[in-house]
């Protein structure tokens, strides 16, 4: 049997020998390309979730650091609120763990094992006067920042306001009713 190819007769029995084995795409595998491919979008989807994670945790550790930061300044401020006499105009700032221990926040078995976890944190507390007119020095602003990083947003700042003293100021007479 004779088969006409591109013009040509060719015996069937040498397009046989030549297509004896023929290319079957689907069980041939993949190519370079779908591999190269493949792995590209593979490491692609890994680096952002290890980007992703690495976000979550940073996230985590700030908001624990941010929320122990809120209970301790709610607890000095709630020092300075009880005490019998508002704070002076003055500002002052240091180790917050010292400032903690020395307003009795810690009992003996806890002091040794917080220590190390406030290495590193501040605090600063900024007592400015407040004058309403007539009056001078009728409230005082006390803003009371802690601190446990080199970043912006590792702070936290709580501001509060008490009276300078119990008794309020008399009006004069030309503001009264």
């Amino acid at each position: 049997m004779i088969l006409i190819m591109s013009g040509s007769l060719v015996p069937l029995q040498a397009v046989k020998k030549r297509n004896q084995y023929p290319l079957n795409i689907s069980a041939a595998g993949f190519t370079l390309t779908e591999v190269a491919i493949a792995v590209a979008l593979f490491g692609l989807a890994l680096s952002t979730l290890v980007t992703l994670q690495s976000r979550i945790i940073d996230n985590y550790y700030r908001e624990q650091n941010l929320i122990q930061a809120t209970l301790y300044a709610q607890y000095l401020m709630a020092k300075i609120e009880a005490a019998a006499e508002p704070p002076e105009a003055t500002g002052t700032s240091g180790d917050l763990y010292e400032a903690l221990r020395e307003e009795g926040y810690f009992d003996d078995a806890f002091l040794e094992d917080e220590e190390d976890s406030l290495d590193g944190w501040t605090y600063e507390q900024n007592v400015t006067e407040i004058g309403v007119p007539p009056f001078d020095d009728v409230m005082r602003r006390i803003d009371l920042s802690i601190r446990w990083g080199e970043g912006e947003k590792d702070q936290y700042t709580l501001v509060y306001f008490v009276r300078s003293s119990d008794q309020l100021p008399q009006l004069p007479r030309a503001f009264t009713p």
